[in-house]
């Protein structure tokens, strides 16, 4: 089953945000609220189908290389969406509880917090 996701993405033009997919969703409702930058900055629209392989995703993030990586709270795992929309699920186990935020290094580090546990897990490329 494909899920349809929408989402607005951020002019080139404006200095520090990359403008690519999902992960600026967050950021972009941010410098809106902020006044950084104005609403109609947000006008682009496009249109991701991917089927997840995660259950419950409760946080993106994105690389430089622009792939998408979600946490996924009732799956228990993370998944990588590449800029072609190919899924894979990454090969980690989180003992500690299930991932429900995401971040990315400059390194290609990734790194989890763990609901319920007060941990961090850290995912090496």
């Amino acid at each position: 089953m494909n899920r349809k996701f929408e989402h607005h993405l951020v002019p080139a033009t404006v200095p520090g945000v990359r403008a690519f997919g999902l992960a600026v969703i967050a950021a972009a409702a941010l410098l809106a609220g902020a006044g950084v930058i104005p609403a109609s900055a947000l006008a682009t629209t496009i249109t991701l189908n991917t089927t997840p392989t995660g259950i419950f995703p409760t946080a993106i993030t994105v690389d430089s290389a622009g792939n998408i990586y979600t946490a996924n709270y009732s799956s228990n795992d993370v998944s990588k969406i590449t800029p072609s929309g190919v899924t894979t699920t990454l090969n980690a186990t989180f003992t500690d509880g299930p991932p429900n935020a995401i971040t990315i290094d400059s390194a290609g580090n990734i790194y989890t917090a763990n609901f319920g546990s007060n941990s961090v897990s850290k995912i090496t490329p």
